[in-house]
């Protein structure tokens, strides 16, 4: 197998993820892009604000921690 790196645009990659998954040939190893992180921070403040107004009820931090 032939190793390639790609530089995509941050905000093309989630189509582009999802575009190369239909590929049964090609193989995707870690990605951790900066649009990725963005992403994740992102909706961890989403939920944090919902929790903070009461419409999200939050774990308990046991829970969590056994996540990991």
């Amino acid at each position: 197998m032939t190793q390639i790196t790609l530089a995509v645009q941050e905000k093309k990659l989630l189509f582009f993820m999802e575009l190369i998954k239909n590929f049964d040939f090609i193989r995707i190893e870690d990605v951790d892009s900066k649009a990725a992180i963005k992403a994740n921070i992102k909706q961890g403040v989403k939920e944090l604000n919902l929790i903070k107004q009461g419409k999200l009820k939050a774990k308990p931090i046991k829970q969590l921690l056994d996540e990991f």
